[in-house]
């Protein structure tokens, strides 16, 4: 009932605009006119054409499907329209107004607003995106610059260091050329001083003198160490013929051999009593109590026992000392004595192949002495 009432007042009140024809009425509207009606006028078409953009072709199955989607309380069909037309001119007094209804919703459209908001706002994320990657291609920007003024300075330390080492290469192959040239003056120097100091007067002799005194101070070295070579070994018996036993006590066996063999009673005390290696059979005994020589005495005083025979068969005094011959009180000379050197072969003593012979006892001598009277001569006079 309160719908019908309201369609029957809604209907008279567009007859009584459509009545309306008072010239103060503006005539679109049917308004008073006032200023700026123009401009309400305006307003109101750009209104009026927005619902109907809203609401166009109002058939009565878009009437139907308007009322299907509407929110709001659906109207009695046929639905009134939004916008009346021009009221009819009537006179008297003013007309009423009253508001039309609001404008139906259409999902539709709120489904397009609603795309189109999801789109700015996913193109607003994007410019975000967008935004924070300009930052960081800023900060990469400026890393990059940063590089490039440390690359330009490394390279630029490195051209220096180039320079540098061609100096230095330059620098090197001088000192080689002068080098070079060195040694090549050292050679002549030397071949120069080997000549006799021909090319430089005055260094040659000084260091052939030089040589001379090395050479005299070396030999007297060694006749030192020859001494001291003598008076280390002195004091030596050594005796041949001593058949080996199997575990003998050699001390034992020697002090029985002199009292059996060379008739000595007397107890003889000897500081070391051994076996020595050597070519003979059965091996000398070696006792601590006379001089014993090395071998290169040894083999200076079989060359010279010879000598020191036939200086004696010739009635010359003649003595030997160790490794020195001296003959009338001078030192042996092989161009001053030459008249006792002659050609003579020396015979070693050769040991008793069993035990009843005698063994020969040397003074002072080792194996290889020729004459085991050799160091009696040492005693002559």
């Amino acid at each position: 009932m309160t719908r019908n009432k309201l369609n029957t007042n809604a209907k008279r009140k567009l007859k009584d605009l459509s009545n309306n024809t008072d010239p103060e009425f503006d005539s679109p509207t049917q308004q008073p006119y006032k200023k700026g009606s123009k401009k309400l006028s305006k307003n109101n078409t750009s209104v009026h054409s927005i619902h109907e953009g809203l609401s166009s072709d109002k058939t009565p199955d878009n009437q139907k499907h308007a009322y299907n989607t509407q929110t709001s309380t659906p109207l009695q069909y046929p639905y009134p329209l939004p916008f009346p037309g021009p009221p009819p001119a009537h006179s008297g007094s003013y007309p009423s107004f009253s508001w039309p209804p609001p404008p139906v919703a259409d999902n539709n459209v709120l489904g397009h607003i609603m795309q189109y908001i999801t789109t700015i706002d996913s193109r607003l994320s994007n410019l975000e995106n967008m935004d924070k990657k300009i930052d960081k291609l800023e900060s990469f920007c400026e890393n990059m610059e940063n590089l490039y003024i440390r690359v330009k300075k490394t390279e630029t330390g490195i051209e220096t260091l180039t320079s540098q080492m061609t100096e230095v290469q330059d620098i090197c192959v001088s000192h080689k050329i002068k080098l070079d040239e060195l040694c090549v003056e050292k050679d002549t120097m030397w071949v120069a001083i080997a000549a006799g100091g021909a090319g430089s007067p005055g260094k040659g002799s000084k260091i052939k003198k030089e040589l001379e005194q090395i050479q005299k101070q070396n030999e007297e070295l060694k006749s030192t160490v020859t001494d001291l070579q003598c008076e280390s070994l002195k004091q030596n018996l050594v005796f041949y013929g001593v058949v080996d036993q199997p575990g003998e006590n050699t001390d034992s066996l020697l002090k029985g051999f002199i009292r059996s063999e060379i008739n000595i009673k007397s107890e003889i005390k000897f500081v070391n009593v051994r076996r020595i290696n050597s070519k003979f059979n059965p091996r000398p005994i070696l006792a601590s109590l006379s001089e014993q020589y090395p071998s290169d005495i040894l083999a200076k005083r079989k060359r010279l026992i010879p000598i020191l025979k036939e200086a004696r068969s010739q009635n010359v005094k003649a003595v030997l000392l160790k490794d020195k011959l001296y003959i009338d009180n001078d030192v042996f000379d092989p161009l001053k004595h030459k008249q006792f050197i002659k050609e003579s072969t020396v015979a070693f003593p050769s040991g008793a192949s069993s035990g009843n012979s005698k063994a020969k006892s040397t003074v002072g001598s080792n194996d290889d002495d020729p004459d085991p009277n050799s160091s009696m001569a040492e005693k002559e006079d």
